[in-house]
């Protein structure tokens, strides 16, 4: 089936070569990619023992913005050692569950393996009201990938195909600075679940923050 799909691609790319120069594109737009997000949601809170018996769900995100990475975890505890037997300690009193480790290594698999990361671009030329030539650009100094980009008038998603990627895009938006830009979302999460089937997981998207106006 990923054959055949390679094939239509193959065959695609060739029609729109043949339909002519830039004369053909009626309308582009272009995403740059300012940071990648991962975020994990579960049933498996702050353990990694498979399917919590609580029913709490936990959520974690990570992300990059091409410049920094970070990541944080934080716990406390005291322990005064002064044997004073009242088995007290602190917390910070959120009530919060400790993040789950494997969710946390899931994210920064979610953002290392982004194929395109910030600092990097979508360019789409539509040649039909549906789809059109893609150029995308992995990285901020990569050249640029040809492929092909489908959406539907009106529909919130966009898929594309470039290199041997074929994912769908939701498209929604974020704010930032007082301004509405749009932000691109791809569910992986039948991917991760074959990947930890014991983790608990219920969802893990990739977002991709763009500075293009939504």
């Amino acid at each position: 089936m990923r054959q055949y799909g390679y094939m239509l691609l193959g065959a695609l790319a060739l029609l729109l070569t043949g339909c002519g120069d830039d004369s053909d594109v009626f309308y582009s737009i272009s995403y740059p990619i300012v940071k990648i997000e991962g975020e994990v949601t579960g049933s498996d809170a702050g353990t990694n023992e498979p399917g919590g018996s609580d029913g709490t769900t936990d959520t974690t995100t990570g992300s990059s913005d091409g410049a920094t990475g970070e990541g944080s975890g934080e716990g406390t505890g005291t322990d005064d050692g002064s044997g004073t037997g009242d088995g007290s300690g602190t917390g910070d009193g959120s009530g919060e569950e400790p993040e789950n480790p494997v969710y946390t290594q899931i994210e920064a698999e979610v953002i290392a393996q982004a194929p395109v990361q910030a600092g990097g671009s979508y360019a789409l030329h539509f040649t039909k009201h549906n789809l059109g030539r893609l150029q995308v650009k992995t990285t901020s100094d990569a050249g640029a990938a040809d492929g092909l980009f489908f959406k539907e008038p009106g529909a919130s998603s966009i898929r594309f195909y470039y290199l041997e990627q074929d994912y769908t895009c939701e498209c929604s938006s974020y704010s930032e600075g007082g301004r509405s830009l749009m932000l691109f979302t791809i569910d992986l999460t039948e991917h991760y679940k074959s990947l930890y089937p014991e983790a608990g997981i219920t969802r893990v998207v990739r977002r991709e923050y763009t500075s293009t106006p939504y």
